[in-house]
């Protein structure tokens, strides 16, 4: 298959990231509000009584259930938000394929049609993960049938005449390259299976897993540079977030132990009381973080998902293809 323009690619996300700010935040600004909704009203509620919640387990430690009720109660409801955010991150990569292509999309204040394309690429997630699952439980069940016969040979006494102390550091050292070496074939079947994924779907309307691996083929390492190039940027703001984040809270929480060192004194009290020191106040900074979420976000969407579409649109126009804008 042809090459990926990488330079291209990338400065294409930028200028559609930055360029095109009010487009990609018209996708993005109503699936982030409804899970947004969905976490208020679902996973809100036990945060903002989590640390009452220890410290009355600290209070009363013969008292209080472990783990606390409030918890397991929770459980079944966070874990469909967290389906609903795997759902919405597919709604929001799908919206911004079509708006970095100039696909048909619906209205451009708010991208809310969810169809066939998006059930394409749910699909298509399906299998790779339980393909993903297969392989993994696949070199579990090897490794352990090799290590059940090599504990057997041993406790039998099949090597008894031989001295294998001198290649245990060998044995060790093979092992961690057997496991480096699984973990990148993973992750390149993964950059080769997924990465052209969603263009593919939209574009031709097929089920994209296996046209991906096609298309990618020679281009891995210039996926990688593409991915480097677009995340990095974003990488160094979330560590800006964070440290302009934390650096309050850590200093709250310095102030509280300032002003009530006794609790320093009990080992079993301090880590209870600066986990609900730090969760109340990042509590009361959620409002500003959000707001400077919801900003950033076409920023961080834009870089994140629309390099597959412009590298999708350079392997198509280099084998002389077009894709038909709305």
């Amino acid at each position: 298959m042809g090459r990926i323009s990488m330079g291209r690619a990338i400065g294409d996300a930028y200028d559609f990231a930055f360029g095109k700010y009010f487009t990609v935040l018209g996708v993005v600004w109503l699936p982030l509000l409804l899970i947004a909704v969905g976490e208020y009203l679902v996973i809100f509620p036990l945060f903002r009584h989590l640390p009452d919640i220890f410290e009355f387990a600290l209070r009363h430690p013969h008292e209080h259930a472990s783990p606390p009720p409030e918890f397991m109660a929770m459980n079944g409801y966070i874990a469909l938000v967290n389906l609903a955010m795997i759902l919405v991150m597919v709604w929001i990569r799908v919206g911004i394929t079509k708006a970095a292509l100039d696909l048909p999309r619906g209205p451009r204040f708010a991208y809310f049609f969810v169809g066939m394309d998006e059930l394409r690429v749910v699909g298509a997630y399906v299998v790779f993960v339980a393909l993903l699952y297969g392989v993994i439980i696949a070199a579990v069940i090897v490794v352990a049938i090799v290590a059940a016969v090599v504990g057997a040979l041993v406790a039998g006494g099949a090597f008894a005449q031989y001295d294998f102390s001198g290649l245990a550091p060998w044995a060790i050292g093979a092992a961690v390259a057997l496991y480096v070496a699984f973990i990148a074939a993973l992750i390149y079947v993964q950059t080769r299976l997924v990465f052209l994924l969603v263009p593919v779907t939209v574009v031709e309307k097929r089920f994209g897993l296996w046209r991906s691996w096609e298309l990618s083929k020679g281009n891995f390492w210039r996926i990688v540079v593409i991915a480097i190039g677009t995340v990095s940027p974003l990488v160094l703001v979330e560590i800006m977030f964070l440290l302009a984040l934390y650096i309050p809270i850590a200093v709250g929480v310095v102030s509280m132990l300032h002003h009530h060192p006794e609790i320093l004194h009990d080992h079993a009290a301090a880590p209870v009381a600066i986990f609900a020191e730090v969760f109340r106040r990042a509590i009361q900074l959620l409002p500003y973080t959000a707001i400077f979420g919801l900003a950033l976000s076409p920023l961080i969407f834009g870089l994140t998902f629309s390099p597959s579409a412009f590298a999708y649109r350079s392997l198509v126009e280099k084998s002389g293809g077009k894709i038909n804008a709305g």
